[in-house]
């Protein structure tokens, strides 16, 4: 994307789209507030991005903790018992 105005910290987009430089692609879950209290509202409503993932990084020539160990299978079983609702679009 190109333009006058790009920024990787979410909350520098979303001053500057409460400012009026343009839109925002924002998660659903931190726009909500501001569109709720009207300093921002929702455009291109049939349009939504993907839900990222969860991503566990860490050496496997190493040996891994058990509090690490545990950590990854509790994510692993709450992100497949975890449903996205119809709010929760990105």
């Amino acid at each position: 994307m190109s333009g006058r105005f790009a920024a990787n910290e979410m909350q520098a987009v979303i001053a500057a789209a409460i400012a009026g430089h343009g839109i925002a692609q924002l998660p659903y879950q931190v726009a909500e507030a501001f569109v709720r209290d009207g300093r921002l509202r929702r455009v291109l409503d049939d349009y939504t991005t993907p839900v990222g993932g969860l991503y566990a990084v860490y050496p496997s020539s190493r040996h891994v903790s058990p509090l690490v160990k545990a950590f990854i299978v509790f994510a692993v079983e709450d992100s497949a018992t975890t449903e996205t609702s119809e709010d929760d679009k990105a």
